[in-house]
C-alpha cells in the first residue's frame, strides 16, 4: 500500500528508493519480486538516474545488468551519463559508457555531458569524456560551449584538459568568447591559459567590446594590466595595446568594423593611435601647424600673383 501511494503521487516505487540509499540487496530483492527495472518518476527518471547521482556504484552495476537502460532519459533529456558527469562519479561514468551510454546525449537545453561536467568543474570526467569521443565544442542552445563555461567559473584544470582538444577561441554563438568570461569574472589563471593558447585579447564580441576593454569596465585590474600587456607584446609594429574607446566607437559601427576586420594593419594604427594619445596630439598639432604654413604660404602666393596680375592689366590701360 505504500509503494502504491507513493506511485500514485511521485511515479517513485519502493525500488526507486532503494537504489537511492544504496540498497543493492533490497533492489535486488524487488526485482526478483516483480519491480520494473526502469520504472519511471512523474520527472522521467528511473533507479538508474538516482543510483548515479548518489554515486552507488554496485547499485548502477546491479540495475544493469537486470536490464535498466543506460540511455533511457529524463523529460528534460538528461540521461544517466549527464547525471553521473553532474556530480562527478568517474567510476559510474565508466560504467555507463562500457554498456553504451551516448557520450553526446543532449538535454533539451542542448547540454551535453561534458557541457555539464566542464561547468562543475570535474577535469577528471572531463578527460575520460574527451578520451571517449566527446565533442569539445558541445554547445547550448544559448551558444555557450565547455571552455566558456569554463573560463566563467574559473576551472583553471577543466580548461587545461579541453584546451588539449583545441576549442574554439573565438567568438562562439553567444556573441562572446572564452577569454570574455574569464575578463568579465577575473579570473587571471584562466586568462593566461587562454592566451597562452592562442587567444586574442583584443578580439571584438557582438557589442564591440575586447576582453581587456570588458576587464577595465568590471574593475579586473590585474586581468586588464595583464591582457594589455599581452596586446602590446603581439603586435607586429609598435604594440597593438590601445585605450579601447576609440576602438570600440569604429567597431560599433558595422561598415567600418568590417573595413577593420579586413585591414588588420588599419586596426594596429588605430590602437597605435589610441595608446599614445600624448604623441599623437602633438603629431596632430605639428601637421596642423604644417598644414596652416602651406596654406598660407599657397594663399599668400596666389594673391600676390593676382596682385601681379591687376598691376599689369593696369599699367595696360594706362598705355591704350
Amino acid at each position: 500500500m505504500f509503494a502504491f501511494i507513493l506511485y500514485s503521487q511521485t511515479g517513485t516505487t519502493a525500488l526507486f528508493f532503494a537504489a537511492q540509499g544504496g540498497y543493492m540487496d533490497i533492489a535486488g530483492l524487488l526485482l526478483e519480486h516483480g519491480a520494473i527495472v526502469d520504472s519511471c518518476s512523474i520527472d522521467g527518471g528511473t533507479p538508474l538516474f538516482v543510483a548515479c547521482q548518489y554515486g552507488h556504484l554496485d547499485v548502477v552495476e546491479g540495475l544493469i545488468e537486470r536490464g535498466a537502460c543506460p540511455n533511457a532519459h529524463m523529460k528534460d533529456g538528461a540521461t544517466a551519463l549527464f547525471i553521473a558527469a553532474q556530480n562527478g562519479h568517474l567510476r559510474i561514468l565508466e560504467v555507463l559508457l562500457e554498456h553504451g551510454a551516448k557520450t553526446d546525449a543532449v538535454r533539451t537545453d542542448g547540454a551535453t555531458p561534458l557541457w555539464i561536467a566542464s561547468q562543475m568543474g570535474h577535469d577528471h570526467v572531463v578527460r575520460r569524456l574527451l578520451r571517449a569521443g566527446a565533442k569539445v565544442d558541445a554547445t547550448r542552445h544559448d551558444g555557450a560551449t565547455p571552455l566558456f563555461k569554463a573560463a566563467h567559473k574559473g576551472h583553471t584544470a577543466v580548461i587545461g584538459e579541453l584546451l588539449k582538444y583545441r576549442p574554439s577561441l573565438g567568438i562562439l554563438p553567444n556573441g562572446e568568447s572564452a577569454l570574455h568570461a574569464a575578463a568579465l569574472t577575473g579570473h587571471m589563471t584562466v586568462a593566461r591559459q587562454l592566451v597562452g593558447a592562442g587567444a586574442d585579447p583584443l578580439l571584438v564580441n557582438q557589442e564591440g567590446i575586447t576582453p581587456l576593454q570588458l576587464a577595465v569596465r568590471h574593475s579586473q585590474t590585474q586581468v586588464a594590466n595583464y591582457l594589455r600587456d599581452k596586446s602590446r607584446s603581439n603586435s607586429s609594429t609598435f604594440g597593438r595595446g590601445f585605450l579601447q574607446d576609440v576602438h570600440l566607437q569604429i567597431a560599433q559601427n558595422k561598415k567600418l568594423k568590417e573595413l577593420l576586420d579586413e585591414a588588420e594593419e588599419i586596426r594596429g594604427l588605430i590602437h597605435l593611435i589610441v595608446e599614445n594619445v600624448s604623441i599623437v596630439k602633438n603629431l596632430h598639432n605639428n601637421v596642423l601647424s604644417h598644414t596652416n604654413k602651406d596654406l598660407q604660404k599657397e594663399l599668400d602666393t596666389r594673391t600676390c600673383t593676382i596682385s601681379q596680375t591687376a598691376i599689369h592689366v593696369q599699367r595696360k590701360l594706362r598705355g591704350r
